[in-house]
Parts: C-alpha cells; structure tokens; sequence
C-alpha cells in the first residue's frame, strides 16, 4: 500500500547495511515513527538526510504486507 504525508521530519540514524550503505529512520519532530528507508536505497545519500528538519515536505511512503513502512522518496514543499 502506498501513500504520502506532509511533516517536518528527523532523522535517525540506523546501523549501515551488510554493503556499508547508510540507513535511516524518519520521525516527526515529536517522535513519531514515520518510516524507514530501504537497505541499499540511493535517497539516504541525498534527499533523506539533506532535508531533515528543514520544513515541511512531502514524503512517499509504503507499506508491506508484514507492515514494514520504507520511504520510497522525500520532497521539499516550497514555500
């Protein structure tokens, strides 16, 4: 299932994959869990960790059958 959410976000950082990637998790400023990205994912070098806490934007998200959430993409909202 897919869907999107607007918020203003933190990072979290998780242990890197078995590859050396980094891994994320995504919070909203009050500590609620919003997802986390994928093992290997080419946004936790760009648009995850370069958009935390920087207003609101539009995050991607879905959901697998086990209810895993992973962000699928993160877009800054312009003011």
């Amino acid at each position: 299932m897919k869907t999107q959410i607007k918020a203003t976000y933190r990072t979290v950082r998780l242990p890197n994959s078995r590859n050396g990637n980094p891994r994320y998790k995504l919070e909203t400023l009050e500590g609620e869990a919003i997802g986390v990205t994928r093992v290997d994912s080419s946004i936790a070098y760009g648009e995850v960790p370069n958009n935390s806490e920087r207003g609101e934007c539009l995050i991607k998200l879905s959901t697998t059958k086990r209810g895993t959430v992973y962000v699928e993409s993160v877009e800054k909202i312009q003011a």
